[in-house]
């Protein structure tokens, strides 16, 4: 399914039973990462996140430390000067798609000193 940017954070926002797949989850997490910085993408992310399990009914799908794996590799690389589109990361980070485990972050990563400003 290819969804645009705009719905895919729609979809997290109202979940349904398999419309958001992990591809879509590092996709919602790219796109909040983009426009903020990393706390405040990250709080909005997690949240979002959670109430999507719970509306689901699996709360404790939710791995906080798997969530922060993902977050702090997607910003890394939006730091690292990769691509700004979706289109673009994706096929960069192919690996970030791939659905297994993640090495989990021993913690939240502090905030970046200085971020990168994009375009598209």
């Amino acid at each position: 399914m290819v969804l645009d940017d705009k719905p895919v954070v729609v979809l997290l926002a109202h979940p349904r039973p398999g419309s958001f797949n992990h591809a879509a989850h590092v996709r919602a997490a790219f796109l909040m990462l983009r426009e903020a910085p990393l706390a405040e993408a990250a709080a909005r992310f997690i949240a979002a996140l959670r109430g999507y399990a719970t509306a689901l009914g699996v709360p404790g799908k939710y791995d906080e430390a798997l969530t922060w794996s993902y977050l702090r590799r997607i910003h890394e690389r939006l730091l690292g000067g990769g691509p700004c589109s979706w289109d673009d990361f994706a096929a960069a980070n192919p690996d970030l798609l791939e659905r297994r485990v993640a090495k989990p972050s021993p913690a939240p990563p502090a905030e970046a000193p200085h971020r990168r400003e994009r375009t598209g």
